[in-house]
């Protein structure tokens, strides 16, 4: 990744990394004299299904950071600049929760994305790139239990368990969970 060429090309500044996940670097830096989240991609679509949900999240007047640029560097790194919000990041937060807290708030912020997704007419979700995934690209081929069984298999495979997990059997539930969803 040639942060130089980022800089120069979006007249910023790249401070310091803030994470790493996978097809996304975020960084803080500086743009236009105000502090903002840089994040830099390594897959185009990780890159469109994000700005397409922020955009529709912030739009729907959900409060998260408004997309200030975005732009690609060439055909494998393309950018987002966002606004900075102060804070933890909520993996910091969320790791010393006991388990009712973490749970109430993993579904509150599935409520959230939930009213979101509902909440969009016809014409706006068969727009939306949120929900494309390889299987189906086209909006007929779509449906909901599908790309719910999608997001749950991500999740679940992106899922660590430490040893007080592991010692209260969360794996089982996790496969009984995973079994049950499927419902075709």
């Amino acid at each position: 990744m040639n942060t130089l060429l980022i800089e120069e090309k979006f007249q910023l500044q790249i401070k310091e990394k803030v994470s790493i996940r996978p097809s996304v670097s975020v960084f803080q830096g500086i743009y236009k004299d105000n502090y903002v989240a840089i994040k830099i991609y390594d897959e185009h679509s990780t890159f469109i299904r994000e700005t397409d949900s922020i955009s529709r999240l912030y739009d729907k007047g959900v409060e998260v950071p408004q997309i200030i640029n975005e732009g690609n560097i060439n055909d494998s790194t393309y950018i987002m600049i966002q606004e900075w919000w102060n804070g933890i990041p909520l993996k910091e937060r969320v790791k010393d929760l006991d388990r009712h807290t973490y749970k109430k708030i993993l579904f509150d912020v599935g409520k959230l994305l939930a009213k979101v997704h509902f909440s969009l007419p016809y014409d706006e979700l068969k727009e939306a790139v949120f929900w494309r995934r390889l299987e189906f690209n086209k909006f007929e081929d779509f449906t909901w239990n599908t790309y719910l069984n999608s997001l749950v298999d991500k999740w679940v495979a992106n899922i660590r368990l430490n040893d007080k997990d592991k010692s209260i059997k969360l794996q089982e539930y996790l496969q009984f969970i995973h079994q049950h969803l499927y419902f075709g």
